[in-house]
Order: structure tokens, then sequence, then C-alpha cells
């Protein structure tokens, strides 16, 4: 990620949106309000962009993930199915499909205990996002576009595994 910080080190209390982008310096991506962040990652199988939003009342740093996916649900009967099955094996967050923008999201909060968010915390997360998203993509598109069952799909998820043990 950007710049390198001591990992014990805190983004300043309050709201983090200002040293995330700071932290993230160098990376695409836009500052849409004080409370509002756009940054693109590279992930194995696209680009991912994460939208940080800090709500202050709640001390709560929400995080929704547009996944490079677009398409008519109705379209591929039994995705929700499919959908259900992926949220019941993810470690960490939530995949949702928005009708409005036929596009697949993934979805994850943290509350910050005083407002405090650590640099190790930060960089765990997001890591750990980033890793959810490239184990799901294959799963959702070769059931979208290569007309996989709900079962072979969710083998995508775990084929590197098994081909590396």
């Amino acid at each position: 990620m950007g710049m390198k910080l001591d990992m014990d080190e805190t983004f300043e209390k309050g709201n983090p949106i200002d040293s995330i982008h700071e932290f993230l310096d160098g990376l695409p991506g836009d500052r849409i309000s004080p409370y509002d962040l756009l940054v693109e990652f590279q992930g194995e199988w696209g680009v991912y962009r994460f939208h940080y939003t800090w709500y202050e009342p709640s001390l709560y740093l929400g995080l929704v993930i547009a996944i490079d996916l677009s398409f008519a649900v109705q379209d591929h009967p039994g995705f929700y199915a499919l959908l259900n099955e992926v949220n019941s094996k993810m470690n960490l967050g939530h995949l949702e499909y928005t009708k409005e923008t036929l596009k697949l999201h993934m979805r994850y909060g943290v509350f910050l205990e005083y407002g405090i968010l650590t640099v190790q915390h930060f960089e765990l997360f997001t890591d750990l996002l980033l890793d959810e998203c490239d184990r799901f993509y294959p799963v959702v598109d070769s059931f979208l576009n290569q007309n996989y069952s709900q079962v072979e799909a969710m083998n995508q998820a775990f084929l590197e595994v098994r081909g590396n043990a």
C-alpha cells in the first residue's frame, strides 16, 4: 500500500478518511467529500473500487467495494441461491447485488473504539477484503458467463487451495 508507517501507529483520531487518503497516496482514486474516499486496487481478476465512508456520530467506517461484474439478475436463475452460498463461505464482509446499477458489491464495516484506527488494523481488513474479492470473483463469473451450476461455480473458490495443497 502507500507509505510505510509503524504497524502500531494510529491514524488521526476521529475521521480517518484524511489519514487513509494520505496512506494510500499514489493509488488511483478520488476524494469525494470529507467523509468519502474512492480508491482503486488491482486484484487478481480486475480492478476493485473501494469506497470508504466515515459515519461520524457512530464512529463507523463503512466500505463498499464495486466488483467489475455487470449483469441483469433476471437473466440468471439461481443467482440469489449462489449469492447466499457465497456469503455463507466468506470470511469477512458480504456480497450483494444492486438492481439499480446491475452491479455486484461487497460490503463491510467496522466500529472504531474511540474513533481510533491503527495502521495494522486498516491494512489487515483491506488486504483480507481484497483476498475475498479475488477468491469469489471466479465463482460468480463462472456462474454468469460460463453457465456453471451453483456447485461447479462454488468449486472455483477452492481450486487454487487444492492445487497448492
